[in-house]
């Protein structure tokens, strides 16, 4: 396993082994798939390199020829000059053509090459980061549904108990009479029902999250294996376009080498005569003299100078056959070293078109070093010898001549020495020597025209053979031309050869066959949500009170109209002159009411009321008899009807409201729902619309799914900045390590019995400032103390328990968001309400931190609002008192600057503050007391009276 792979799946090895294995072999394909481009293109660019210096190589020959020959200075060597000098200036272009060939398509391989490599990486990055983030989604998502399933779990189990535990109480002789116990179990049988269905409505919606989670998990994989196969297919085709590039730009070369070939035989043809006119050039340019000998020893010169420079040219045009041969041999050898030394990858090596392709190329890679090395031999057998016989001839002529020549001059100068010596002797004497004398010079005169004769006919005879073995060296030119040109064709023909293969080829076929990832289906959670059991389905629509209503019989006896649906029924008292006991029926268009009882014989006849929902004008909560705050209050344009004794009146409340909001569309409602940090707003008609379920083809809303004070009010209390990161606060004032805070602040808040867990599980490792990159989103702790009751009244304990559920939501590096949740014991009402306190925490180098506060109401109480008052009043004191100078001496000390000292007032003192206040109130609320139980003792006095006459009316009727 590599370290790439350890690093970035450590933490989802466990739950993802076949997306991670996908993820490591397509890993490890891009990175060998990158070795392999890049081995492709080092495989080219060997090529054009050996391109490249092959045709410095030949240019940098030409140039040393053209040069050479610049040297010689004698008329009569042009024509042999300039036919040499013709292959000079051939070399000299062709390796300029190769050289600025090679340079531009050297840059084109390695930018196409090296953009290859760049895609592959850039590539893997992205697939590895997105396909870990999804992973991450979908683990936390399963998270989440785990606690989600454990809920619904633990609700079934308690609809279970609550079920078997109404029965029970029902079934019992002992208890089935006390309608209080009945109706306490059946209240929780209803309030486990809704539980439930909450439960299974929230497991619903993780199942669909967690299964989308997956399909896009599966889809980034999906996508990624398609898009590596499209890289791949592009790299293939890019790599056979640099191939057909360089094949295209050996037939430009060879193209070009053609042309100038067939202009250097023609340039060649009309300089043939390379021995024209040796001796005519040469007298031309002699300087008349009166000594004869002078003019032949001149002649000798100049004959000599002219040799000597065609031998020059022939040693220079030898260098450069040489020069020419080494460099299509190394030419040759290097193709073959490159050819021989090519190995396919796997990638490469396992398709069949694109082996193809790269093994015919290197065929023909093979194949040029071939010609080359031949072409080597062939010059090699046709040239060296004969040229090297004609420079040795040409050094030999020249001295032969000069020998030759040396030897009748030297002979003609002892010939006229010796005269000299005999005309000085006999110079002297009379005129009878004259004849003497005239024979000398007769002798001398005879010597230098022998001389001269001897000499010219020496240089004739010379230039004679000279003029015989240059004509050789026309053979030899005509060799090297007819091995040139068949030099191009050998080379045409293995470049026509592998062009026929490469048309044949096509990449589109190696990826014909190839098996894409298929996304793989989620796990099957349906079952999951089990069917509720039959003993529990009985159960199901428990009511308040033995008699259960049949929708068919409460549409007959209202006669509501077609299209009403039945909503939810209530046990309940409408308010006349006494209190009717009977049920309220809420369908989806009338709030209905019937009792076995009426107002005027109270037996005898039923009562029913029917209220269209479209004429209700309002609906408020109403005290019955000045002390039981259970009664509702419904106003028409024309009456107002009151309905007593609820147990549930807030839901009734709540389901009416909603109602109302059904069938009247302009009335709008905004409200908030929080989930995750976000608040998302919907019409108010969704809430009730959540109520809705059929059942066997009938429409049935439980009013005890909807939780009507299940969303609070937040209050911002305070916001402030530090010059810290969130990072930094986190460690101050809520981690683990920072107990001493919190310790601190609660010490001053006057609790006691204080107990703090750590976090679970653990923060992440960049807030606990450890190196790794593990993430836990959320992060929970318990916090437990005794806490001193301020505000009481007279018999309440002076402290209450206290526990606060924290959970710290890490949203990322620069945001997190602290929640506690306040639940007290030990005190009257104490069940009624949650408190719940956020601390929301935003920045990078400088943090702004809002705190904000609210009051959940469980259960409907009368001093719902005493309570809410006295606990926003203590909450906004102790965080503006206590909590913020505090913090601020944390963070100050930490920046290494002045601690404030915090003035926090004694909580007895705040005790008896409370009480002073409270003592009025305490002795008012006792004489209420006093009052209402006497009124009630009256109005039982007064019904045992009504009822004793009811009974003798009664027995006198029956």
């Amino acid at each position: 396993m590599n370290v790439l792979n350890d690093l970035l799946f450590a933490g989802s090895r466990p739950e993802f082994p076949d997306q991670q294995r996908y993820l490591e072999i397509w890993s490890t394909f891009l990175d060998n798939f990158r070795k392999a481009m890049r081995n492709m293109g080092s495989f080219l660019i060997e090529i054009i390199q050996s391109f490249d210096q092959y045709g410095k190589s030949i240019s940098k020959s030409g140039k040393n020829l053209i040069f050479q020959l610049s040297k010689l200075t004698t008329k009569n060597n042009m024509n042999l000059a300039e036919c040499i000098k013709a292959f000079g200036n051939y070399s000299d272009l062709i390796g300029n053509i190769y050289i600025k060939s090679s340079t531009s398509l050297n840059s084109m391989i390695i930018q196409r090459v090296n953009k290859i490599s760049e895609d592959a990486s850039q590539f893997r990055k992205k697939m590895v980061d997105e396909a870990q983030q999804a992973m991450r989604d979908l683990s936390q998502a399963r998270s989440i549904y785990g606690k989600i399933k454990a809920k619904y779990d633990k609700a079934l189990k308690e609809r279970e108990s609550t079920i078997s535990a109404y029965k029970k109480v029902k079934n019992d002789p002992n208890t089935n009479y006390q309608l209080g116990i009945i109706q306490r179990y059946k209240e929780k049988a209803k309030s486990s029902k809704k539980e439930l269905l909450e439960a299974q409505g929230c497991l619903g919606e993780h199942i669909n999250m967690t299964d989308q989670k997956h399909e896009s998990l599966e889809k980034i994989l999906a996508l990624s294996n398609s898009q590596i196969v499209e890289l791949e297919k592009e790299s293939m085709q890019v790599l056979r376009g640099l191939i057909e590039s360089i094949i295209c730009m050996i037939k430009n070369i060879l193209v070009l080498k053609k042309e100038q070939s067939d202009a250097r035989i023609d340039q060649s043809a009309e300089l043939a005569n390379i021995t024209l006119d040796l001796m005519v050039q040469s007298k031309d340019n002699e300087l008349k003299s009166t000594n004869p000998i002078e003019n032949l020893t001149m002649k000798l010169e100049s004959r000599l100078m002219s040799c000597d420079d065609r031998a020059k040219a022939l040693k220079a045009f030898r260098t450069y056959l040489y020069e020419i041969c080494s460099s299509d041999e190394i030419f040759g050898k290097t193709l073959e070293k490159i050819g021989r030394g090519l190995t396919l990858s796997d990638i490469i090596a396992n398709k069949k078109e694109s082996k193809s392709l790269w093994l015919s190329f290197n065929t023909m890679i093979l194949e040029l070093s071939k010609v080359h090395l031949n072409n080597c031999k062939e010059i090699n057998r046709a040239t060296g010898e004969p040229i090297q016989n004609l420079v040795i001839f040409q050094g030999n002529l020249c001295k032969s001549l000069q020998s030759i020549v040396q030897k009748t001059i030297r002979d003609h100068s002892i010939v006229q020495e010796e005269g000299l010596k005999e005309f000085e002797k006999i110079k002297r004497a009379d005129d009878k020597a004259q004849k003497k004398i005239q024979e000398i010079r007769e002798r001398i005169q005879t010597s230098i025209q022998n001389t001269e004769h001897q000499v010219l006919s020496s240089l004739a005879e010379n230039s004679n053979q000279e003029a015989s073995q240059l004509q050789s060296l026309k053979a030899i030119l005509s060799n090297l031309y007819k091995l040139d040109s068949q030099l191009i064709d050998f080379l045409h023909e293995a470049i026509d050869k592998g062009t026929k293969v490469f048309e044949n080829l096509n990449i589109e076929d190696d990826f014909k066959d190839v098996v894409l990832y298929e996304i793989q289906p989620p796990t099957d959670r349906a079952m999951d949500i089990q069917t509720p059991a039959p003993h529990l389905e009985t159960e199901e629509d428990i009511k308040e009170g033995d008699s259960k209503a049949d929708d068919n019989d409460i549409f007959s006896k209202f006669q509501l109209p077609i299209g009403s649906m039945f909503v939810e029924s209530y046990s309940c008292a409408f308010s006349q002159k006494i209190l009717l006991q009977g049920r309220m029926y809420i369908t989806t268009t009338h709030i209905c009411f019937h009792s076995y009882f009426n107002s005027t014989t109270i037996f005898g006849r039923e009562t029913l009321i029917a209220i269209p929902l479209k004429e209700i004008k309002k609906i408020d909560k109403k005290v019955h008899g000045l002390v039981f705050d259970n009664a509702l209050s419904i106003v028409t344009d024309t009456n107002e009807f009151i309905f007593a004794s609820f147990f549930s009146r807030e839901q009734v409340k709540a389901t009416i409201e909603n109602l109302l909001k059904m069938n009247k569309p302009k009335y709008k409602e905004i409200t908030e729902f929080k989930c995750e940090f976000k608040i998302e707003n919907r019409p108010a008609r969704l809430e009730l619309g959540k109520l809705m379920r059929k059942v066997d083809g009938k429409s049935n809303i439980n009013s005890s799914q909807m939780k009507p004070n299940s969303l609070y009010k937040h209050i911002i209390i305070e916001s402030l900045e530090f010059e810290v990161s969130a990072q930094k606060i986190f460690e101050l004032l809520f981690s683990d390590n920072s107990k001493n805070f919190t310790l601190k602040f609660l010490g001053l808040r006057g609790d006691t019995d204080i107990n703090i867990t750590q976090w679970t599980p653990p923060p992440p490792n960049f807030y606990q400032n450890i190196p790794g990159d593990a993430w836990n989103y959320s992060s929970t702790r318990t916090v437990d103390y005794t806490h001193p009751v301020k505000e009481r009244v007279l018999m309440m304990p002076k402290t209450c328990k206290c526990m606060e559920n924290q959970t710290i939501y890490f949203v990322s590096n620069t945001e997190f968001i602290f929640e506690t949740e306040i639940t007290t014991s030990g005190v009257p009402l104490s069940d009624c309400f949650v408190g719940h306190f956020r601390w929301k925490v935003i920045g990078d180098q400088k943090v702004a931190m809002q705190s904000s506060s609210g009051m959940e109401f469980v259960k409907s109480t009368m001093f719902r609002g005493k309570i809410e008052s006295a606990g926003t009043k203590e909450t906004n004191e102790v965080t503006k008192d206590i909590w913020l100078p505090l913090a601020r001496n944390v963070v100050k000390e930490s920046l290494g600057q002045k601690v404030d000292e915090i003035d926090v007032k004694p909580a007895v003192k705040e005790e008896e503050k409370g009480n002073n206040s409270m003592q009025y109130i305490q002795y008012v609320m006792i004489g209420v007391l006093l009052i209402v139980l006497y009124r009630l003792w009256s109005r039982i006095c007064s019904l045992e009276k009504e009822v004793a006459d009811l009974n003798d009316k009664l027995e006198h009727y029956i």
